[in-house]
């Protein structure tokens, strides 16, 4: 098949299942030689497995016991419970478990829209997307729901925290899971302990997308305000990451409810 855009049209009629595959077996020095504008319409294995039709046929399925398969460019999202212990010590097992079962159900439907959950343990949540823009928007969702409709049995709001980063990772089938291992990975997971309650921090590796810095840019005119811009140092990391943050401004509720309400469908050309 010549390079460019392939049509099929497929019609089983022997009453059964039939099986169609495609595979390319070009080199990659073949393929890096196509234009980035011709590549568009491309999907890559990471645009694949992350997106939410894959997600909702496949989420069981996990690559070969044998393979290490490698995204290029994947970003990679952590949360966790603000002040957890405290919230177990002093509300019991089972009411903070209800708090956070909610919070759950809340991240995990701003995920799904347009990534995938990877796993839990304990309260923490790690998440991946195949671009930042994505991962960003997700990010505000969760934060905005969480701050709404999670509240603590001492009646106060449950608070989270998020850190994101984007590069190169393995995908490992382990546990039954696709799992991430990687420097990407350590890294988000620092960048998360890093952000404080209620905050988001995004390496400068997600923002130097153009799509992702453009989101970030919608959400703070939506609703979101900026919370610093910092220079991360972290144990075993012989290099600082630089990071942008950010907060829902519904994390500091009113009685008079007064919170902006926050579309991030809408188009906008603003930059910042």
């Amino acid at each position: 098949i010549k390079h460019g855009k392939a049509e099929y049209n497929l019609r089983s009629d022997n009453g059964s299942y039939c099986a169609f595959s495609v595979y390319n077996d070009i080199d990659d020095e073949t393929f890096f030689s196509v234009k980035n504008e011709e590549r568009e319409s491309f999907c890559t294995a990471g645009d694949c497995i992350h997106h939410p039709s894959f997600q909702k046929l496949f989420s069981s399925q996990v690559i070969g016991d044998a393979s290490l398969f490698s995204i290029a460019r994947v970003v990679l999202v952590f949360t966790d419970v603000d002040a957890s212990t405290a919230l177990y010590e002093h509300s019991g097992n089972g009411a903070a478990f209800r708090a956070v079962k909610k919070h759950f159900e809340i991240l995990f439907d701003a995920v799904l829209s347009s990534g995938r959950v990877v796993k839990t343990l304990g309260d923490y949540v790690m998440a991946a997307f195949s671009s930042g823009e994505a991962a960003i928007q997700a990010a505000g969702q969760a934060l905005d729901g969480i701050s709404e409709h999670c509240v603590m049995p001492n009646g106060k709001p449950l608070q989270i925290r998020v850190g994101m980063r984007a590069g190169e990772a393995l995908m490992v089938p382990l546990n039954g899971i696709n799992d991430y291992f990687g420097s990407t990975v350590n890294v988000a997971a620092s960048v998360e302990s890093k952000a404080q309650a209620i905050e988001c921090l995004i390496s400068q590796s997600v923002l130097s997308d153009p799509d992702a810095a453009v989101m970030y840019n919608k959400i703070l005119e939506n609703g979101y305000c900026h919370t610093r811009t910092v220079d991360l140092s972290m144990k075993g990391v012989p290099f600082t990451v630089k990071a942008q943050g950010f907060q829902s401004t519904k994390s500091s509720v009113t009685d008079n409810n007064k919170n902006i309400k926050v579309s991030l469908k809408e188009d906008t050309n603003t930059t910042r």
